[in-house]
Order: C-alpha cells, then sequence, then structure tokens
C-alpha cells in the first residue's frame, strides 16, 4: 500500500487522539514516526504504532504526561513524566534551541522518557532554524561491553545534523552493528538477518533475528562501539540519575514499571562561531572535497551522510509512503479496534 504523508500523520493523530493523548502530542509524535517512514527509515517508522498503543492502553506510556522543564544558564533538565519519547524529545529541543539563541549553545538533559524514534528527527529541528543540532538516547539493553556475552548497554542512537547548502549532512546512527528496530522488523517479517549482526542466548553467531532478539547485538567497530554507548549513557543516564544498562524498560514486553529513558539534546547557533555565508561557502567546498576523492570499482558516486536519506525523502513525498502487508494489517486491526480508517 501507498499512503501519502498526509494521509499516515493524519491516521496516527487520530488512534492517538482516541487512546486520550492531546493533540499536540499526538501531532508531534506523528509528524516524528512519518518522518522515518519518508526517509526510509521503515524501522522506526509507524510500524511502531501498535506498540506505542498497546503502552498507552497499559498506561505504562502516559498520554496526559505534563512535562516540567528547569532551566539553569544554557542548560535545561526537562521531566518528561513518562510521556511519549517523540513529543518530549521535540518540546526539549525546542528549548534547546531557544537556549542557543540567548546563549550560543543549549543543552538539555531528559529523563522519565520513553522510546523517541528516529534520533535525527530533533537534530533536523536544529537545522530548520539553521542551527546544529546533536540528539543522544539511552536505550534498553541489547549488546555486551566488549568481552562480554550477555546484553547491557541499549544500541544508544546518536545523531547529528549540520545545515548546509543543498541537503543537510546528516549523521544519525547506533552504536550496535545494527539498529533493534531493523532486527524488530525483520523478526516480524520472518527475514534473516545478516552474519556478523548479532548473538543468540547461548553468545553464538546467529541470522536468526528471533535468536539475536532473545540473544544480544554487537557493538559497532567492536571496541569502539562498546566506549561509544557508554558515553552515550553518561550522558543520558548518569547525567539525569537514571535507570542504565538492563534496568531501562523495554516497550516490547509486559511489564508495567516505566521505560525510564532518557536523553541528551543540544543545539549550537553557527552564526556565534562563523558568518552564515561563510559556514555555507564551507560545507560546500567540503562536500565537493568528498565526492571528488578517487573512488574504488563500482562505484559511481560518493554519498555523504544523509545524502541517500535526502533522495528518499523526495521519492516518497511524491510518489507516496510504502508499507508492508504486514504493517499495513496491523494498523488496520489497530484502527478498527479505535474506530480509525487507514484509507488508501
Amino acid at each position: 500500500m501507498l499512503l501519502s504523508e498526509t494521509q499516515l500523520e493524519t491516521f496516527v493523530c487520530k488512534v492517538l487522539e482516541a487512546l486520550l493523548v492531546p493533540s499536540a502530542a499526538a501531532h508531534r509524535t506523528a509528524r516524528a514516526l512519518v518522518a522515518a517512514d519518508l526517509r526510509g527509515i521503515d524501522s522506526h517508522g509507524v510500524s511502531r504504532l501498535p506498540v506505542y498503543a498497546k503502552n498507552l492502553r497499559s498506561g505504562r506510556f502516559h498520554a496526559t504526561a505534563e512535562l516540567s522543564v528547569q532551566v539553569s544558564g544554557a542548560t535545561a533538565q526537562v521531566d518528561g513524566q513518562h510521556g511519549l519519547g517523540p513529543f518530549i524529545a521535540a518540546e526539549a529541543m525546542n528549548v534547546a534551541m531557544g537556549l542557543a539563541r540567548d546563549f550560543g549553545v543549549g543543552a538539555v538533559s531528559v529523563k522519565n522518557s520513553t522510546h523517541f524514534g528516529m534520533a535525527s528527527c530533533y537534530t533536523d529541528m536544529a537545522v530548520q532554524e539553521q542551527m546544529i543540532g546533536i540528539a543522544l538516547s539511552n536505550t534498553p539493553s541489547a549488546m555486551p561491553p566488549t568481552g562480554g556475552s550477555a546484553p547491557f548497554f541499549g544500541t544508544n542512537p546518536m545523531a547529528f545534523s549540520f545545515p548546509a547548502s543543498g541537503d543537510p549532512i546528516e549523521i544519525d546512527l547506533s552504536t550496535s552493528v545494527v539498529a533493534r528496530g531493523r532486527v524488530i522488523a525483520a523478526a516480524r517479517d520472518g527475514k534473516p538477518i545478516a552474519e556478523g549482526l548479532a548473538l543468540d542466548a547461548d553468545g553464538l553467531p546467529t541470522t536468526s533475528a528471533v535468536r539475536a532478539l532473545a540473544g544480544t547485538l554487537l557493538p559497532a567497530a567492536g571496541p569502539k562501539g562498546y566506549a561509544l554507548a557508554l558515553a552515550v549513557e553518561l550522558l543520558c543516564a548518569v547525567l539525569t540519575a537514571s535507570p542504565w544498562g538492563p534496568d531501562v524498560g523495554y516497550m516490547y514486553d509486559e511489564r508495567a514499571e516505566p521505560i525510564g529513558m532518557s536523553h541528551f539534546l543540544i543545539a549550537l547557533d553557527v552564526r556565534r562561531f562563523i558568518e552564515w555565508e561563510d559556514w555555507l561557502s564551507l560545507t560546500a567546498q567540503l562536500r565537493a572535497d568528498i565526492k571528488a576523492v578517487r573512488r574504488v570499482p563500482d562505484v559511481d558516486e560518493i554519498l555523504l551522510p544523509g545524502e541517500r536519506r535526502a533522495r528518499t525523502l523526495r521519492e516518497r513525498a511524491a510518489a507516496g509512503i510504502p508499507l508492508t502487508e504486514t504493517v499495513v494489517r496491523e494498523l488496520q486491526d489497530l484502527g478498527r479496534s479505535l474506530g480509525v480508517e487507514l484509507r488508501d
């Protein structure tokens, strides 16, 4: 099924509002989920709506959570009160950008949050204001420290978005070899995963997505991925005195206690460091220099981080967002249970 951005956002909003989520939080969450699908990051898109709904129904996600914000100089602390992560993170980035306008930089820690989807959704907000955005989050336990065979750290994503002449330069990655969302999607669709991504519950290599979810994902670049995951945990969990590692809740299980995820968001006002036109000129030259590097055989073009996503965004904005049969069926079932129709 192909759906337009507007059709999909409208459906997600209606579902969330039927679950008593206030309009502002419903719209912000819908934009975050659809933004991922538009960029081809389907594992972080509307396929997550059914599990969000499950947690809203159980009360594990607080539909009507009221955020609290404490500001101190160029920093702020946000308590998400266990609401919807995309709304919490977007509000935190808005606070960070406001601080950056006043001080040149804004750094915001977030506690008592939930799954916030695609990290670059929030760094892109900064780019729209001609700022640099940084977003980090801890996640439920999914990968071991180097030398371990049991999950401890989450996949702990990080994103950096830089305004530039043309498409923004966007770095969005998990500290594991593969994002957990992609493994969840493979398990849902009955597909295998590539070798070298995960271990099963016995600590043995596996290409089974189901066994990988019962076991552990591997850190990206070995010790380097482990080190980056630790850095994210320190900035997100320790800085906010929040749960880390195995103590972070997993929204797919049946437990009742809060998820307790934490984030860290930064906005930098480029103009406090360099003239805007100079920044655009230099990033354009950097892009050109990278693309001019001699290529290996069979490579037609060197891409910068985020470039493929930007192209997918333009394609899907024009042609529609493709949804798999499995996702369509799950969304239709969810919609019917709430009196909301998914229309093509």
